[in-house]
């Protein structure tokens, strides 16, 4: 039972914390990205640790199917972002080379 709680317990903290903090954000730079924007060292950072943590909390997530349809909408917009970005680099080194 200990095992549920503390489960539940790590589960809220990390959906506070990506309610709070890393989803605002990831959308912000998913605007950017969208506009054309290329990814800041700091962006590049958030990012990695968000994919890092997403990817550790999977093993958590697979038991509480209730999460899933949640995980895999971060798990695309991170996708999203970073196919994107991967575009506007390839396009901001074409326009360099003009």
């Amino acid at each position: 039972m200990t095992a549920n709680i503390d489960e539940e317990k790590v589960l809220r903290a990390l959906y506070i914390k990506f309610q709070e903090h890393t989803l605002p954000h990831a959308l912000s730079i998913k605007e950017e990205i969208d506009k054309g924007g290329l990814l800041s060292d700091w962006d590049i950072g958030f990012l990695e640790e968000a994919i890092d943590q997403a990817s550790h909390a999977k093993e958590l997530v697979d038991r509480f199917p209730d999460l899933q349809a949640l995980y895999a909408k971060t798990v695309s917009l991170y996708d999203e972002i970073t196919a994107q970005a991967l575009k506007n680099e390839e396009q901001a080194g074409q326009d360099a080379r003009k």
